[in-house]
């Protein structure tokens, strides 16, 4: 079995990508009849959410890098 796709959410609800992706991400006026009916459909078809496909698509990762420069040195363990 295939994993369910923002494709295949929107043509279950009959809405487009743009509203289940609004939803999905809780921005954008939608109506709470809308919403229900795309949250119940990503139950149904078990749509998860890619977060590292969304920071590739954004560019960003939210993530942030630290370098030392000996991990054994008890500073830099605190």
């Amino acid at each position: 079995m295939t994993k369910a796709t923002i494709a295949d959410v929107a043509k279950y609800c009959g809405v487009s990508t743009a509203t289940v992706s609004m939803v999905l991400t809780n921005k954008g006026r939608i109506s709470a009849t809308t919403r229900e009916r795309v949250l119940e459909a990503v139950k149904e078809l078990g749509y998860v959410y890619n977060q590292a496909a969304a920071n590739l698509r954004h560019k960003r990762s939210n993530l942030v890098g630290l370098v030392t420069p000996d991990i054994t040195n008890p500073f830099f363990l605190r």
